[in-house]
């Protein structure tokens, strides 16, 4: 069901097969074939170095995990556990949330998610009632009461 490209690059490995090697191909000999082609290992190992770099920084919480998802596709063996899951996930976070996560002992990745997002979203309010506070502030200086 290949089309464009794809296709010419089937037809051209078929004929290079004869039809008992066709019949003898796997589905796992097939996807190897298909990914060295289009996602060569130079651009594999590129992603998983990404992947092994990831930290939050400046991102959103639903940002990082977003990314999280994205890229730990391409180090599948890094993850492959719940607890390998939740660790390189928290050691991503940034420091403030990661620190409060670590003194607790998570049964599931979900669990931890769930956690950091309520750590988040109460560290966000936090600011935010700070940074009102702060412009109200502002507002009285040099005018009497």
């Amino acid at each position: 069901m290949f089309i464009g490209d794809a296709s010419y690059w089937w037809d051209s490995m078929s004929r290079t097969r004869t039809p008992k090697q066709q019949l003898a191909l796997t589905w796992e000999q097939f996807k190897k074939e298909l990914m060295d082609k289009y996602f060569p290992q130079s651009l594999r190992d590129f992603k998983e170095s990404e992947f092994l770099q990831l930290k939050q920084g400046n991102m959103s919480l639903m940002d990082y995990e977003r990314k999280f998802d994205q890229l730990s596709r391409y180090a599948p063996h890094l993850v492959d556990t719940e607890i390998k899951k939740t660790r390189r996930f928290e050691q991503g976070l940034n420091p403030d949330i990661s620190m409060i996560l670590m003194s607790h002992r998570f049964t599931s990745y979900r669990e931890m998610l769930e956690r950091a997002h309520a750590i988040w979203y109460q560290k966000a309010n936090a600011e935010q009632h700070h940074q009102l506070y702060d412009q109200q502030d502002r507002g009285h200086i040099g005018k009497r009461k």
